[in-house]
């Protein structure tokens, strides 16, 4: 790649373990100059140098004489690397978990509506769904391996969709979050208070809750996008991501005051969705966990007693697959999550090519592996959806369920 003529390349980083979407562009001379819109909202910007060679190789231009930035390995390698990850993986599993997540939302919405489980696995499923739609960025494949000359209508028209993608993504990945802190509160209820879950669970409550963690997703995604403006250079006749006037306004303020008050919103702000949900899902599991083994022990006790109840197995089985279920879906979010964090934790920051495909590209995939899997656990653990899932495939009519693919 010839580095002293414009080169683009986009790159995905993370922020505090939560993934992003990062859009990098170069100008003439030795620099490539990285802006990432983080998953979080946050605008960073990262510089890299490729990589030179000594001197006494004539093929390599005269700029490049010493490797000070991602040397580990040939940039060319690492570009294949990068290649490997954002146009061969996670495209496909956006592609089935595209399918995935519409079957989902398709088989729930023939259940009925007004259980709080369901409404929040088909919340769930949207959120994955807008994940999916934008973790394979259109404009950012483009820019790193199929550049080619545009007008200025095509790359506003690119810019749209590189907006409308990281809006999804952004709005995704905070509702994951959000979901996956309520279903476990849901189940926590339903667990440890039984009797009074109709009380506290309504299905008007769920929908206000499912309201509030969607806005919370936006306004982090509409405060993210407007941190960065089209740029397009008439003589190259290619499109930049270059940082608006808003993010001079808002990220870089003169007053030192206004700055502090700024870091401090935005500080809360992550650790409200990150931090929290995270350690919330993971309490509640284990307690829902221990909870579900004991009564699960007392009930084949009562049950293997000579003349035992067995009037409620049934109901009980139901239950118990529900909270599996759910439970399930939460287990997964942790399991990507925390495996991604134990992963950026276990590389040092340096700009090496290892760092960036440790920190930034395996775990941006097991978010994509998170939204895309949910699927497979309705359909191996819940019997009625597997049911309902399998008649929708043979486009049969079916009466009306007096029941709902999960109940409490």
């Amino acid at each position: 790649m010839d580095f002293t003529t414009a080169q683009a390349i986009t790159l995905n980083s993370s922020n505090e373990g939560f993934g992003s979407n990062v859009s990098a562009v170069t100008g003439d001379g030795n620099v490539l100059s990285v802006m990432a819109t983080t998953l979080m909202g946050q605008l960073e910007e990262i510089t890299l140098s490729p990589p030179e060679v000594p001197e006494v190789q004539p093929e390599m231009n005269p700029p490049f004489r010493r490797c000070t930035t991602y040397c580990d390995i040939p940039f060319s390698v690492g570009m294949r690397y990068i290649y490997v990850f954002s146009v061969i993986v996670r495209p496909s599993i956006a592609i089935f978990g595209l399918f995935g997540n519409i079957f989902s939302i398709l088989v729930l919405a023939r259940q009925n509506m007004s259980r709080s489980s369901n409404i929040l696995l088909i919340a769930m499923a949207a959120a994955d769904l807008m994940y999916i739609l934008g973790c394979a960025n259109i404009m950012s494949v483009w820019r790193d391996h199929f550049l080619t000359k545009v007008t200025y209508n095509q790359a506003k028209a690119l810019f749209a969709v590189y907006v409308i993608q990281n809006i999804f993504t952004i709005t995704g990945n905070i509702m994951t979050l959000c979901l996956s802190m309520l279903i476990t509160v849901e189940r926590l209820i339903a667990v440890f208070l039984p009797l009074k879950f109709p009380v506290i669970v309504r299905a008007n409550r769920t929908r206000v809750a499912v309201i509030i963690a969607t806005l919370v997703g936006l306004f982090k995604a509409i405060w993210g996008v407007l941190g960065v403006r089209l740029h397009y250079k008439k003589k190259k006749m290619a499109p930049f991501i270059r940082k608006s006037d808003f993010y001079y306004q808002h990220e870089v303020p003169n007053d030192s005051a206004q700055l502090d008050m700024y870091v401090f919103l935005r500080d809360f702000y992550d650790y409200a969705v990150g931090f929290v949900c995270v350690i919330s899902v993971t309490v509640g599991c284990i307690l829902i966990g221990i909870r579900v083994s004991i009564a699960a022990r007392a009930r084949a006790k009562m049950l293997s007693k000579p003349g035992g109840q067995k009037s409620g197995k049934e109901q009980s089985q139901v239950a118990s697959r529900t909270t599996i279920t759910l439970l399930s879906v939460c287990i997964l979010f942790l399991f990507t999550q925390g495996l991604s964090f134990i992963m950026e934790q276990s590389v040092p920051v340096s700009p090496t090519w290892n760092y960036y495909i440790v920190h930034v590209q395996v775990p941006y995939t097991l978010y994509a592996i998170n939204s895309a899997s949910n699927f497979i656990i309705y359909v191996i653990l819940n019997k009625n959806f597997r049911d309902t899932y399998i008649n929708l495939m043979k486009c049969r009519k079916e009466p009306p369920h007096t029941d709902n693919a999960f109940r409490e």
